[in-house]
């Protein structure tokens, strides 16, 4: 599954067909992307999901790297549905950070600070 709007939905639980989440979903992945890009990843120049069409291979090239799958859904996650113990959202935002960190020691990208 190349798209990213329907593999992140996949991951979330929500049928690919039911579309009533897409607004909300589409609007966390964007975030997910754009936080990536203000600390360094290179991402194509105005970069937009919008629907199914946006593939992994649009947004990163060749260099696909399931860690930034998993960073844009755990974001996604977070903003879309966040859990109700600051436990486990604390435990999903060290998630997170970590796997910025490996997704530029994977890609020998240094970090912006």
């Amino acid at each position: 599954m190349d798209s990213i709007l329907l593999h992140t939905k996949h991951l979330l639980g929500i049928p690919n067909d039911a579309d009533i989440f897409d607004p909300a979903v589409l609007t966390a992945i964007n975030t997910a992307i754009f936080s990536l890009k203000q600390v360094g990843l290179v991402i194509p120049a105005n970069f937009v999901v919008t629907g199914s069409a946006e593939t992994w291979s649009d947004l990163l090239g060749e260099t696909v790297v399931e860690s930034v799958k998993s960073y844009i859904y755990l974001k996604t996650r977070v903003e879309f549905d966040p859990p109700s113990s600051s436990f486990l959202i604390s435990a999903m935002q060290a998630q997170l950070d970590e796997l910025v960190y490996r997704i530029f020691v994977e890609l020998d990208t240094p970090l912006v600070e």
